[in-house]
């Protein structure tokens, strides 16, 4: 049994090379360097866009405190919710730029003290509220989708090129053949170790007894 699990295991071991071949091969080849080039393309656009979107996360998050005060005094208070909910969602789906009004109307509501505000956080938010103009949020809105659009360019390629799932499947097969093949090992070793402790002598020994009462004669097993 242990020289078939033996032979068994030389089968895998050469499939197991056969497998890391191949895996080597394809990134070594041109489809899978401009794969990866690809990849790296994608981790850029999705860290810029990733950079300007903070931006404005932070550019209105930073403004809080005064849209929870000013969603009180307004009674259209919906795009209010949606900045104070989700202020980036909110803000890409505000296309008509509402919250340019809501900004400018804030301004004018602390500057008439109707929006109460202590001193510090009144001059913060004021100069926080400078920041944002219509001209600035364009320009995002231009630059967030031109960013966009280059990225699902990239990922439209990265569709068209089949040799990452080539090689994914073949890891995986390499993985599963690797520990197939640990699993057989530890099995040889067991066998070894349980045939190892087999005392072929007693064994033998004791036969001869068993048949000796048997036959009522001595025996000899060679």
């Amino acid at each position: 049994e242990i020289e078939i699990i033996k032979k068994g295991l030389e089968t895998q071991v050469r499939k197991l090379g056969e497998k890391e071949a191949g895996i080597r091969e394809i990134e070594l080849g041109n489809e899978y360097e401009k794969f990866l080039e690809l990849t790296d393309k994608k981790k850029a656009v999705e860290s810029k866009i990733g950079v300007i979107e903070k931006k404005q996360f932070d550019n209105l998050f930073g403004i809080e405190p005064a849209l929870k005060k000013y969603e009180r005094l307004v009674l259209d208070y919906g795009l209010v919710r949606q900045y104070l909910a989700d202020p980036l969602k909110a803000l890409l789906d505000d296309k008509e730029l509402k919250i340019v009004e809501i900004v400018k109307k804030m301004r004018e509501s602390i500057l008439k003290g109707e929006l109460e505000l202590k001193d510090q956080k009144r001059k913060k938010i004021l100069k926080e509220l400078e920041g944002f103009s219509r001209e600035d949020f364009e320009m995002f809105f231009d630059e967030h989708t031109k960013l966009g659009d280059e990225l699902n360019g990239i990922n439209l390629k990265l569709e068209g090129i089949k040799v990452s799932e080539e090689l994914e499947s073949l890891k995986g097969e390499f993985r599963q053949e690797k520990d197939s093949i640990e699993e057989r090992k530890s099995k040889i070793s067991e066998m070894e170790e349980e045939l190892g402790n087999i005392d072929i002598r007693s064994l033998k020994s004791s036969l001869e007894e068993d048949l000796k009462e048997m036959v009522n004669e001595s025996v000899k097993i060679n």
